[in-house]
């Protein structure tokens, strides 16, 4: 049989199984779509990892303190690293250029006639301006 004759064999079986044929060529483009919408999501979500760490910059590291277990329950209890800790850092180790503490509460600022209930505040040391986050 030759390559001519197997071609009019192929073209006379889709011709006559019209809607197999085309529901094939649609699970075709189906497939061809969702394999390609996945991984255009997975590289999408791959820069944008990789740009936030590219923002926070390869020489800047961030320590946040730990949390106390009760019961198999996380609970924030008291903070395990203080301003005298972020100094130390600042002080004892060489390689370190500038440490800043940053404290986080919740209160209300009242200033002349002004008053305002923000949901978070920060403070942070002298230094942070010489860290770039």
């Amino acid at each position: 049989m030759s390559f001519f004759d197997t071609v009019r064999i192929a073209f006379r079986a889709l011709l006559k199984n019209k809607m197999r044929a085309v529901l094939t060529i649609i699970g075709v483009v189906i497939g061809i779509a969702a394999v390609t919408t996945i991984v255009s999501i997975g590289q999408g979500a791959s820069k944008l990892v990789s740009g936030e760490f590219e923002a926070l910059g390869t020489n800047v590291i961030l320590v946040f303190p730990g949390q106390t277990r009760r019961g198999g329950a996380r609970q924030s209890g008291a903070p395990t690293l203080t301003t005298s800790d972020a100094e130390s850092i600042g002080t004892e180790c060489p390689a370190v250029l500038a440490a800043s503490p940053i404290v986080g509460t919740a209160g209300q600022v009242i200033f002349g006639n002004e008053n305002w209930n923000p949901k978070q505040m920060q403070g942070v040391g002298q230094d942070l301006s010489l860290i770039h986050i």
